[in-house]
């Protein structure tokens, strides 16, 4: 075996060229790649920018599709799906309310709008409490002072006529903006005797005669607050009563009325009935009695209060 200038073998210089490094990128020192405060400042306001704008609009889709955001906007209308001067929301707006009714409390007073239910009760020691009631159901309850007014059962308050109502008011409205804003419940006591009479409605963007009207309890009939009841609902009218013939009839003092007085207690004020409209109250609640139903006896109060 033949050795070179520097008395190696050919096995130990092919050993020897085996372990040299190979030249190319591998054969260098390890490379770091150096990012600077400033990248990583900008990398993390990309992602901070980012989170906070997918925020935003999931935040805006929700404030958009939320319906107290919505009621508050006045985007909800008495046209609304969710307007509660409809049947099914009213329902479960009145359920709301009557959930937070004490025992012994009389409602002695309601109103409704398209976003909203107010019901007024009173305890047997005349305080009042209101209970507010808004779109999705949540109830508020708040004290609302004394009175002696008189009130009706919670269970008696028949809410059916109200969208029948809503919808003659609009269609008797020539003005296709017309707008049924809210609608009142109108209460009648008579001799200690309470009955739900009428609704009464307010409406906007029409012409001041229109902006007041009333309907009937179930709804079906309706008019403006300058024509009679008897006009649009004839069956009020009590029969004329008989004249008495000359030879019966007593003679009439000057000043004296054949008929007594009446004292109707109609929405917060009292009404003194005397003479023809007296003697024609007294009609129409007697033949409502010999009737039996409560609803021709309220009827026949909404007519005396009017």
């Amino acid at each position: 075996m033949g050795t070179d200038a520097f008395g190696r073998s050919s096995d130990e210089r092919d050993a020897g060229a085996s372990a040299r490094p190979v030249d190319g990128p591998s054969a260098g020192p390890d490379r770091t790649v150096t990012v600077g405060p400033w990248l990583i400042v900008l990398l993390l306001g990309a992602i901070s920018l980012g989170g906070s704008s997918l925020f935003l609009v999931r935040a805006e889709r929700e404030n958009r599709d939320d319906p107290v955001q919505q009621a508050q906007r006045g985007e909800i209308t008495d046209r609304s799906a969710r307007s509660l001067l409809r049947a099914r929301p009213l329902r479960a707006a009145y359920a709301a309310a009557l959930g937070r009714v004490r025992e012994g409390e009389l409602v002695t007073g309601l109103t409704v709008t398209p976003v909203g239910l107010a019901l007024q009760v009173r305890d047997g020691r005349a305080f009042l409490r209101r209970l507010e009631v808004d779109v999705v159901g949540g109830v508020e309850a708040r004290d609302a002072g004394r009175s002696e007014a008189d009130g009706l059962l919670p269970s008696r308050v028949d809410l059916r006529g109200v969208p029948a109502a809503v919808a003659r008011v609009r269609a008797r409205i020539p003005e296709a903006a017309a707008r049924v804003t809210g609608v009142d419940l109108g209460l009648t006591a008579i001799d200690g005797r309470v009955a739900q009479s009428e609704w009464r409605l307010a409406v906007a963007d029409v012409r001041p005669r229109d902006e007041t009207w009333f309907a009937r309890r179930d709804g079906r009939v309706v008019r403006r607050s300058d024509e009679d009841a008897a006009l649009t609902r004839p069956e009020l009218r009590p029969p004329p009563a008989p004249t008495p013939s000359p030879a019966t009839a007593p003679a009439a003092r000057p000043g004296s009325s054949s008929a007594g007085s009446v004292t109707v207690f109609s929405n917060g004020r009292r009404v003194r009935l005397t003479g023809a409209r007296a003697r024609r109250l007294q009609v129409c609640i007697e033949e409502a009695r010999a009737r039996g139903t409560d609803d021709a006896v309220g009827r026949c109060l909404e007519a005396a209060g009017r």
